[in-house]
């Protein structure tokens, strides 16, 4: 598999000097024992979703919100605050995880909950590139999976499209998620379909 696409810069996933100081900080930050038995790449991942929750501020406010959203850098966040949204997360991590060599993209997902109630609400989370294979990376809830040989009742979210970074996927701000998922409802319900056939994604 060339993963060398999943190096590259994103819009905003710029290595920037502040992600690079930011990044060089993350190798050796403490993680549970259980993690520091996975992959190197995915141990790395977990270092840096921890390091990552140094920057979260939580926040109310609906109008900083609006301005903000989905619209700044991973360099703007490393230098100031994460709002509590999964994009904030996600890009800073995608750029942090590039600055320290390890192929990683960003994911646009729909979640499985809100479908099965028919609402349509999308998710951001990263794929990295491990030596084992791709896993599925979730930045915000610091967990991660495997979408191959899942069903539909074992995942949390879909994945939609897989980018360098939100901008780079399409979506730039709180109302063109919409959009977004208008124009992908047929590959959503193509995915959707394999996940719920007992023998989509299984190994041949």
């Amino acid at each position: 598999m060339n993963t060398e696409h999943w190096l590259q810069e994103g819009p905003q996933t710029k290595i920037t000097p502040a992600i690079r100081e930011f990044a060089a900080r993350i190798p050796g930050t403490p993680v549970p024992e259980d993690i520091q038995e996975f992959a190197p790449e995915l141990v790395l991942a977990y270092q840096t979703a921890e390091a990552i929750r140094t920057l979260a501020q939580v926040e109310n406010d609906k109008t900083l919100l609006a301005k903000i959203f989905r619209r700044r850098t991973a360099d703007e966040i490393v230098r100031s605050f994460i709002y509590g949204t999964c994009s904030d997360y996600a890009v800073t991590f995608r750029a942090l995880m590039v600055a320290q060599g390890v192929p990683t993209s960003y994911v646009e997902a729909i979640s499985v909950g809100m479908l099965k109630n028919n609402l349509w609400f999308t998710h951001a989370e990263n794929q990295v590139y491990t030596q084992e294979g791709p896993v599925v990376f979730s930045p915000w809830y610091r967990t991660h999976h495997r979408h191959n040989g899942a069903s539909l009742d074992d995942l949390d979210y879909v994945p939609i499209k897989e980018g360098l970074d939100s901008h780079d996927v399409g979506i730039y701000n709180w109302m063109d998620r919409k959009p977004f998922v208008e124009k992908h409802k047929e590959e959503i319900k193509r995915k959707l379909a394999q996940l719920r056939s007992p023998t989509s994604d299984q190994p041949k």
